[in-house]
């Protein structure tokens, strides 16, 4: 599966969960398993993801969209400032 096949699954999963800002979350998740930033998910968007990667996001996706457990719990880590 692609990068771009990832990101669009993932973002309807929280769509339907009525996750507000899914396309940003669902951006999230990936650029922290992945270890990128948002903008090379962009760029990279046709690169072929590890099974083992892929599985590591829908679980993060399906924990988000059921247990609505905040990104900052998921990966216990926050931003403040950009920072």
């Amino acid at each position: 599966m692609k990068i771009s096949d990832v990101l669009k699954e993932s973002r309807e999963n929280l769509e339907e969960a009525g996750i507000e800002n899914a396309k940003f979350e669902s951006e999230y998740i990936i650029s922290q398993v992945l270890n990128k930033d948002r903008l090379s998910l962009q760029l990279d968007f046709n690169e072929h993801l590890d099974p083992v990667d892929m599985l590591e996001i829908f679980d993060y996706v399906d924990i988000r969209a059921e247990d609505k457990v905040p990104l900052q719990y998921l990966f216990r880590q926050a931003d403040f400032y950009g920072r």
